[in-house]
């Protein structure tokens, strides 16, 4: 069932996040996310659903708590604009708030690490078990940027030109930037996570503006009655997306 027109030809961002949601192994538009796992995927999916319990989502018209500084702020967003940039299907990570998305998220219970057991022992496991740090989200943010700001490459991170930003986050990804004070793998992971959550979560926890992330994968998000659908086979749907709180305009975006 769809929703939207198909890309004529090539790699897209709409056939990428169904590869990496059925498989885990589609292939990438960026070269520093080839080999992201599907555990990355379904974890990125339930982010805002483990956070729900403790944070409820709101009306947008309603404040969204901060935590990033101006200058942490202004790192994540040139990292997403890399890492989910704008293309000929629809807006980027940016233009969907994914930063705001990330920035609310960690200023709550689910970025200080509230809903994590953290008394040990601590042992790493399999990628299907997550992410097993007991160092909270919020604080690998924190200590994470505030050490890259200070080497030359993460210092000029913001202004770069986007190749260079690419360069540096692939070698995040790769591991060439780990020290005592900074976990580049684990931050560049959780960074990616955050990401694809922020697109892909209901609009009321900050991101998806203007349901970018739905659109561009033609789901038209929970309806109550699916019912006259089932036998549409394969036709366009001609029903809204819809999110938590109804339609678009109910959100108070911004």
């Amino acid at each position: 069932m769809t929703t939207g027109k198909k890309p004529s030809n090539g790699l897209s961002r709409r056939r990428l996040l169904r590869q990496a949601v059925a498989t885990g192994a589609g292939p990438s538009r960026r070269t520093f996310i080839v080999g992201v796992p599907t555990v990355t995927i379904a974890l990125a999916a339930l982010s805002p659903i483990m956070a729900f319990a403790l944070q409820p989502p709101r009306r947008l018209s309603e404040s969204l708590p901060r935590f990033f500084t101006d200058d942490e702020r202004a790192f994540v967003t040139s990292a997403v604009d890399r890492l989910l940039p704008a293309d000929e299907l629809g807006p980027g990570g940016v233009a969907a708030n994914v930063p705001r998305f990330i920035d609310s998220q960690l200023a709550g219970p689910w970025g200080r690490g509230e809903n994590r057991y953290v008394a040990g022992p601590v042992k790493d496991g399999p990628p299907t078990l997550g992410d097993q740090a007991v160092t909270p989200r919020a604080t690998l943010y924190r200590t994470c940027i505030a050490a890259l700001r200070l080497l030359p490459a993460g210092r000029s991170f913001v202004s770069a030109d986007a190749a260079a930003r690419d360069v540096f986050l692939k070698s995040l990804q790769q591991g060439e930037y780990e020290s005592d004070q900074i976990q580049g793998k684990r931050f560049f992971a959780a960074l990616l996570e955050d990401t694809v959550a922020g697109f892909m979560s209901d609009p009321s926890y900050g991101g998806n503006a203007g349901f970018a992330g739905w659109k561009l994968i033609s789901y038209p998000a929970p309806h109550y009655d699916w019912t006259p659908y089932l036998k549409n086979d394969g036709r366009p749907l001609a029903m809204p997306v819809i999110g938590t709180f109804g339609p678009l305009d109910s959100y108070g975006l911004d």
